[in-house]
């Protein structure tokens, strides 16, 4: 037990001799860009469930794949779609969403 006890007063003793050695000062700067980057990645972050949201809600309600409509899709081509129906209708299909 004494020498746990040791040990632990030693690593106490490293870590707060080490510390101000080991502080960083961040600068203004450095704090303005990652406030900036961090309001960009909550952007993107909302901007994407957004983006989920909404291709959920018309694969719901507009894109029921289980009527009898003519689909143009073909897992195998290429070729753009004729309009915008048949371009989010071939993306919902291609990501199986």
């Amino acid at each position: 037990m004494q020498l746990k006890n040791k040990l632990l007063l030693t690593f106490i003793i490293s870590v707060i001799a080490w510390q101000p050695c080991l502080a960083i000062t961040l600068s203004n700067e450095v704090l303005f860009t990652a406030k900036k980057f961090i309001l960009a990645m909550i952007g993107v972050v909302i901007s994407s469930l957004l983006i989920y949201i909404g291709l959920t809600l018309y694969n719901k309600f507009f894109h029921n794949p289980n009527t009898n409509e003519v689909s143009t899709y073909d897992e195998n081509t290429l070729t753009p779609a004729q309009n915008l129906d048949n371009a989010i209708s071939n993306f919902l299909n291609r990501t199986k969403l």
